[in-house]
């Protein structure tokens, strides 16, 4: 066998087992899942209160694995509104394993607070937790 057609076997070898091991679901840490998964959609609505103001906001979004392997772990996302960079409010959906790359799912949460006049002014933080299995 050639020289050059060794190293290209042995550098086809090394990428399998990368990509094996890689897609191990013990090495999805918060980060690395974070880094996989894309939020798209949004569309919120107010929840109003009979006086005219706002007391919560439900959160609709597409989950999408944007990765190259499968999330083989439950995992939590976890919408949070910020108010001058402290959690006002946040609301939590689980998420089964099994989500394929390319693959989505449709999320909706509802955030719950005391009511105020107007949402302008927050800010919006999504976040990905491992949950063990």
């Amino acid at each position: 066998m050639p020289a050059e057609l060794r190293r290209l076997s042995a550098s086809v070898c090394v990428f399998v087992l990368a990509l094996a091991c890689s897609s191990d679901p013990v090495s999805f840490d918060n980060d690395s899942l974070s880094g996989v998964l894309s939020v798209t959609n949004v569309r919120k609505a107010s929840v109003p209160t009979a006086d005219g103001r706002i007391s919560g906001l439900i959160v609709s979004s597409t989950v999408i694995n944007a990765g190259f392997i499968t999330i083989d772990v439950p995992f939590l996302m976890r919408w949070s509104l910020l108010q001058d960079g402290s959690v006002f409010a946040s609301a939590t959906q689980q998420m089964s394993a099994g989500l394929s790359p390319g693959d989505s799912r449709d999320v909706t949460v509802t955030l719950t607070f005391d009511p105020v006049d107007s949402v302008s002014g927050f800010r919006d933080a999504v976040t990905f937790d491992v949950l063990s299995p």
